[in-house]
């Protein structure tokens, strides 16, 4: 038995729900360094910050990627799949929200080229075995 579920987030809880789901789809492919930028970091990093980011990547890819396999040889999980999913529906619904809120477009409208050249606003992807969620504003 398959189940549905609603959950009903603010615009601050949906983008983090996009950040989480961007790091968790980033570690499954191998994209190690994106996921690390979402680490706490001060305003001014400290000297040799970037070094032992660098230091903890290469880390990383020595034991996920052994044999030096690309990282396109790794074997995502189904769950980064259903996260990238999650993330680009969520991307893309906050950007569309976005631009209507920056007045570039009506709701309603179709993309405005050039100034939404953007992936984000791309149509959210679909590379995991469950359905497309669905997102919705809801009107209060």
């Amino acid at each position: 038995m398959s189940r549905t579920y609603t959950i009903t987030l603010n615009e601050a809880q949906a983008g983090t729900i996009q950040i989480a789901c961007e790091v968790l789809a980033r570690l499954g492919i191998g994209q190690f360094r994106d996921a690390l930028e979402q680490l706490p970091t001060m305003e001014f990093m400290p000297d040799g910050w970037h070094e032992d980011m660098n230091a903890v990547e290469n880390i990383l890819r020595k034991h996920i990627q052994p044999n030096g396999k690309s990282v396109h040889q790794l074997r995502t999980r189904e769950q980064h799949k259903v996260a990238w999913d999650l993330y680009t529906l969520v991307r893309h619904r906050l950007s569309w929200d976005r631009a209507i809120d920056e007045g570039r477009i009506k709701p309603g409208d179709s993309r405005k080229w050039p100034e939404m050249m953007a992936v984000n606003y791309d149509d959210p992807h679909h590379t995991s075995k469950e359905p497309i969620a669905k997102i919705e504003e809801v009107k209060t």
